[in-house]
């Protein structure tokens, strides 16, 4: 391992940790009953609701390259992720919670439910991209050093950070 790389210190691993683990629990909570609460509660034929979550999906195949391009490329003096996690958690919570307002259930409660939704889940996309391209250097960098198929991986990662 680099010996240039800086240790993350105890608390801040444990605060990117709980970070990452208060964004899971909320999108947990909307993926497990926002389907019941659009059926039970708002009183949405399943179809529609299924075609909100379709049109949601299909704009998440769209969005999330689009959403880790721009990571990518992002250069602040927070960094490259810590601006997505910091500006983008309060708008995902606001979100989270407005998936779960009843608008009614005509034409502009489906509207604004579908459009809520996919909100939501952009601003998911754009807090957890951080937490998944770190982690993912993470396995990468522990992987063991002997494996020739990624060697060059390691390699562009090493670049990349001697230029940051």
């Amino acid at each position: 391992m680099d010996n240039n790389v800086k240790k993350a210190s105890r608390l801040g691993v444990i605060c990117y940790g709980l970070g990452d683990l208060s964004s899971q629990f909320v999108w947990t909570f909307v993926g497990s009953y926002l389907t019941i609460f659009y059926t039970d509660i708002v009183g949405f034929a399943p179809i529609v609701v299924s075609g909100i979550m379709l049109i949601a999906r299909v704009w998440d195949a769209v969005n999330d390259p689009m959403m880790g391009a721009i990571a990518e490329n992002t250069r602040s003096k927070f960094g490259r992720f810590r601006p997505y996690i910091a500006f983008g958690c309060p708008f995902l919570a606001i979100f989270a919670v407005m998936t779960f307002v009843n608008m009614g259930n005509g034409a502009g409660g489906v509207i604004f439910s579908a459009v809520v939704y996919i909100i939501a889940g952009m601003l998911y996309t754009l807090v957890n991209i951080p937490y998944s391209s770190l982690a993912a250097v993470m396995v990468m960098v522990l992987w063991d050093k002997t494996d020739k198929d990624f060697d060059d991986i390691r390699a562009d990662i090493k670049k990349r950070n001697e230029h940051e």
